[in-house]
């Protein structure tokens, strides 16, 4: 199990690196892994613009990203818990809203602080508000839980790639946030992750991962991961 300066810690490296991709927005208002009652009450019901929504409203995320997608991590002494929430509406900036209205040769003639006069912030709103909304979010989930373990069945570290909670997939190693973070990066934004990668040496990338994927640590604790643990499908 990782102790809470690691984990903290963890978070920061996963900050920097949303950063260097240019995926950052903010971080969370409130204490790390606190999330509102409504939010835990929403979560049994699996619907992901209802658990999204309930996010938005009560801030219940560390981290945003620019594309208004959210990050959470939790942690105790005996779980952890990371997700990744897509937003569920396709996103649009102000510069997609002037391209809607504008022509593009109207708007290579005009300055930015022409162009930010000329986002009125109703009809910009309106517009996101009238955009399709993506049928297909992405939801990743990591649980590292010791209390729920049951061999073969409910392996203690997994991830979880939908809402379904019986879709999950063991692993032997326990995630970090900045782990989980590269995870959710490399599937979700592979656009963005290419073309940071592209700018290095193949063999600094590849010594990058194998000290994100260094930094989770291996279970040990033979009662929660064994010889008939390692029969089953597992993630390094």
């Amino acid at each position: 199990m990782i102790n809470k300066s690691v984990f903290k810690i963890s978070i920061d490296e996963s900050i920097k690196h949303l950063k260097g991709l240019n995926l950052f927005k903010d971080i969370g208002p409130n204490q790390i892994g606190c999330y509102s009652k409504e939010f835990k009450k929403v979560c049994r019901g699996n619907k992901h613009i209802d658990i999204y929504n309930c996010i938005v409203k009560n801030l219940d995320y560390e981290i945003i990203l620019n594309d208004d997608s959210f990050f959470q991590f939790s942690w105790d002494n005996e779980y952890l818990r990371y997700s990744f929430i897509q937003n569920p509406n396709i996103s649009f900036s102000k510069t997609d809203y002037l391209n809607q209205v504008f022509s593009l040769e109207e708007i290579d003639e005009m300055s930015d602080s022409d162009l930010d006069e000329l986002v009125n912030e109703d009809d910009y709103e309106q517009f996101l508000n009238e955009q399709i909304q993506n049928n297909n979010p992405i939801y990743i989930r990591y649980d590292f839980d010791r209390k729920g373990y049951k061999p073969l069945l409910h392996s203690c570290s997994h991830i979880h790639f939908t809402l379904s909670e019986d879709m999950r997939i063991s692993s032997q190693r326990i995630f970090t946030p900045h782990m989980f973070t590269y995870l959710c990066v490399k599937l979700c934004y592979y656009d963005s992750w290419k073309s940071h990668f592209e700018l290095k040496e193949q063999n600094a990338i590849a010594s990058e991962i194998l000290d994100i994927k260094n930094r989770a640590f291996l279970i040990s604790d033979k009662d929660i991961w064994n010889d008939i643990e390692k029969n089953e499908m597992y993630l390094f």
